[in-house]
């Protein structure tokens, strides 16, 4: 196993779920970046290298879908993991689609996370 720390950017629309996630990164110290709203993650996406992408699925938000596009064009070996607390969202089929690997449905708890970024 490598001791790497996995590179995470964590999308919310929603500032509380943002500080959610936030507060649950920042128990285990992980290296994250949070941005909330698409065009953000967007433009972190072509300025950094992320190994995985949180994205919350709270909030409805059309762009999403090419959000998640963009993370396959610029970063293919990014791992895409979707965070909701509605398992019949319609972007989530969508999601998988475009090469999401997980769902995660909330409430998350730490453990919950790490699993799914490890």
């Amino acid at each position: 196993m490598s001791s790497k720390v996995a590179r995470i950017l964590v999308v919310a629309d929603d500032p509380p779920a943002a500080d959610l996630l936030g507060e649950i990164r920042s128990n285990v110290s992980l290296d994250c970046a949070s941005v909330t709203g698409v065009a953000q993650a967007n433009k972190a996406l072509a300025q950094e290298h992320f190994d995985v992408l949180l994205v919350d699925l709270s909030t409805p938000n059309p762009e999403r879908t090419a959000l998640l596009e963009h993370a396959r064009r610029v970063s293919p070996d990014c791992r895409i993991i979707l965070v909701s607390s509605d398992s019949g969202h319609r972007e989530i089929a969508k999601a998988f689609a475009l090469g999401a690997a997980d769902l995660l449905q909330g409430p998350i708890t730490t453990e919950d996370l790490l699993g799914a970024i490890s």
